[in-house]
């Protein structure tokens, strides 16, 4: 018996059979062609553009058949990175100038972006990477002829292993025949373990080397609860296994059935749970699991597409094609709240070919560059048009509109004027808009948490984005896995600074959100609303837990847990604390 570490991707257990993918990654050796023959990659290209395109419609549609709308967003998002016309440029230059074959143009210029995602200082932008492995996958398959890899076509139950899986297997994988999955490389924030988490797929991630060492028909334990797999388990972790199994599965279809009922402490106080999303298709999930309403719908998917090179922003960004999808968003979601994101995009020349927003411009570290906020109100003409498709959304539903990374007071000066700018605009025209539509910003820079006083006068709400407040504030990248250890989201200054913006907001009136990764751990979660957070936004598919838990406790003991955890020296102490609290209540939850 062998038990292997790894990261715990999506919760659950199973216990099966291994089916090991092949671990090799596809070679493409470096072959020039003659300048002669450039056309004739080039034609091969743009027609491996069409059928990989061709190929991922026909699976979205089978996707959706089996599955629904979690997919989706997955192969559409693939789609318009297929259309874009930086990889399009990208494969083309090397083609032309280098004298690639197609194949090792796109396997090059796939490459190139995967670094430039991974060093862009965004932890979305670099948690995509597994998405331009889909891609080139499709596209050299297209490329060479070859069906892809269907692994619909299992016929037993089997816990798939490989190198690595990426989102668009994730999401066609049958979960009665895949009973979980582990891998070798990955993270706990990707597409993929996304994409498990929704599906309810127990997922491991992490475990460098599984791959290469598990044979088929090896029997295997996925504990996708700790972030272990055990390798030809003795009879004595079998049955312990098989016990947690089937306790889980039935407090699995307890929360589901509970999932609609509200968030109210054992001592009667009502906690708000909203879902986060990127797409529109997920406003259902949403509701299926519970949602009291969308505090964070991010809205960058519009500005992927880009066909006009030559345009300053998307031609996918244009007024009425936002409205349109806004619109859509909030009568699905039939009266409840839904929080507009503005743009945050930034060192990211993958979606924009601006040359502003290029890493060499953007300089070494782009995520202290000129993103988000600091982009928008730089192109007054692409901010002006979100604005107004987001108030004239606002006559369909409630709306409140949100402002990522601001750091300065008048940066939240500049933005009350462009708001003010397009309300006149769209009152000239005679568009209907809610002219009380509330606007808030998103605390994730520590200048504002610490000016937080000063800002409060001119907005309506605060969100805290942890996952950068807690990033900005520890200097971590926590995509990074040479230090991504040391991102600790109970580290005593990181508490202390959200209790303050917190306490600040109740004094004056202004309601505090959270989301990010705290609001939606069972460790964290309790921490924060302890600390006061009466709103928590967090991935739809956390929803039915949180709301369990937070009904399981008391506000008066997770007040007093936290004023606790105040007091901790360093973020290990607090972390230490925070674990046996929780072990104690809730022990289920560490079986």
């Amino acid at each position: 018996m062998e038990i292997l570490k790894g990261i715990a991707a999506s919760p659950g257990y199973a216990i099966g059979p291994a089916y090991v993918l092949d671990a090799r990654e596809a070679v493409f050796p470096t072959r020039f062609i003659p300048p002669e023959d450039a056309p004739r990659e080039l034609a091969r290209f743009q027609d491996a553009i069409r059928r990989a395109q061709d190929e991922l419609r026909k699976l979205a549609d089978r996707a959706d058949a089996a599955i629904g709308g979690e997919a989706a967003p997955i192969f559409q998002a693939h789609i318009a990175m297929l259309s874009d016309g930086g990889l399009a440029r990208e494969v083309a230059h090397r083609i032309q100038t280098q004298r690639f074959t197609a194949e090792y143009a796109v396997h090059c210029a796939v490459k190139w972006f995967k670094k430039m995602f991974l060093q862009s200082g965004n932890v979305h932008l670099a948690q995509r990477v597994g998405d331009l492995a889909d891609i080139e996958r499709g596209l050299q398959t297209a490329l060479q002829g070859q069906r892809t890899m269907d692994l619909q076509a299992l016929d037993h139950p089997v816990i798939l292993v490989a190198h690595d899986l990426t989102p668009a297997q994730a999401a066609m994988l049958d979960r009665h025949q895949v009973l979980a999955f582990a891998t070798d490389l990955g993270g706990s924030t990707g597409h993929t373990a996304i994409v498990a988490r929704t599906r309810g797929i127990p997922a491991v991630v992490g475990l460098r080397g599984l791959a290469g060492e598990a044979d088929a028909g090896d029997t295997l334990v996925v504990d996708g609860q700790r972030g272990l797999v055990v390798v030809d388990p003795d009879e004595d972790v079998l049955a312990k296994y098989r016990e947690l199994t089937e306790a889980y599965a039935t407090r699995s279809r307890h929360l589901r059935d509970r999932g609609r009922l509200p968030a109210r402490t054992r001592d009667g106080e009502a906690v708000q749970v909203l879902g986060n999303i990127e797409f529109p298709d997920e406003a259902e999930a949403v509701l299926r699991y519970g949602g009291d309403g969308i505090g964070l719908f991010r809205t960058e998917f519009l500005f992927v597409n880009r066909r006009d090179p030559e345009s300053p922003y998307s031609v996918e960004s244009d007024e009425e094609t936002q409205y349109a999808s806004y619109r859509r968003v909030l009568e699905a979601m039939e009266g409840r709240p839904v929080t507009l994101r503005t743009l945050d995009l930034g060192a990211d020349k993958f979606f924009h070919s601006d040359p502003a927003l290029s890493s060499e411009a953007n300089g070494r570290n782009p995520a202290l560059g000129l993103r988000a906020v600091r982009y928008c109100l730089q192109r007054p003409e692409m901010f002006g048009n979100q604005l107004r498709a987001m108030l004239r959304a606002s006559a369909h539903g409630k709306v409140r509109l949100l402002v990522p990374m601001v750091s300065t007071a008048g940066e939240i000066e500049a933005v009350v004027r462009a708001v003010a700018q397009a309300q006149d605009q769209l009152a000239a025209q005679g568009q209907p808009f809610d002219p009380d539509l509330e606007l808030g910003i998103m605390v994730e820079v520590p200048a504002v948490a610490i000016e937080i006083e000063h800002c409060l006068g001119a907005v309506d709400f605060i969100s805290i984005g942890t996952n950068d407040l807690i990033q900005y504030s520890l200097a971590v990248d926590r995509a990074n896995p040479e230090v991504s250890a040391m991102y600790q989201p109970l580290h005593p200054a990181v508490l202390r600074m959200i209790k303050l913006i917190v306490d600040l907001g109740k004094e004056t009136g202004a309601p505090v959100s959270i989301c990010g990764d705290m609001a939606a751990g069972a460790l964290t979660a309790r921490v924060l609303v302890g600390l006061g957070a009466e709103t928590l936004s967090m991935p739809p598919a956390a929803v039915p837990r949180i709301k369990r838990l937070l009904r399981m406790s008391k506000l008066a003991e997770m007040t007093a847990w936290a004023e606790e955890l105040l007091t901790a020296r360093t973020a290990d102490e607090a972390a230490d604390k925070a674990v046996r609290d929780l072990a104690a209540k809730f022990p289920e939850l560490f079986r």
